[in-house]
């Protein structure tokens, strides 16, 4: 029987890069597959540079170095997944509406 892992916690009071970097350094051997959000339904959109995320004024920095992370992830042997979700997005709704209906 295995020993339970220990609940990780992380020196760090801001969830940053350097965060994601001791979390995958302490329970590497715990996963094998990160889900990465880029974009949330309530309409936030996490990657940088984007046109939806530009249009709808939605772009949240919360991944600052997002192919830094991918490459972190990567190189401890782990599948990266984006995740974007598209139902339920009221942001998206309100900015197209007015192109839709014009």
């Amino acid at each position: 029987m295995q020993a339970k892992a220990k609940p990780f916690k992380s020196p760090h009071k801001e969830t940053n890069h350097t965060v994601i970097k001791d979390f995958i350094r302490h329970h590497y051997r715990h996963f094998n597959a990160a889900v990465i959000a880029l974009k949330d339904y309530d309409g936030r959109v996490f990657v940088r540079g984007t046109k939806l995320g530009e249009a709808t004024k939605a772009y949240v920095n919360a991944v600052p170095d997002l192919p830094g992370l991918v490459r972190d992830f990567k190189s401890a042997g782990h599948y990266v997944i984006a995740r974007i979700a598209v139902f339920k997005d009221g942001t998206l709704t309100d900015a197209i509406m007015p192109v839709m209906t014009s």
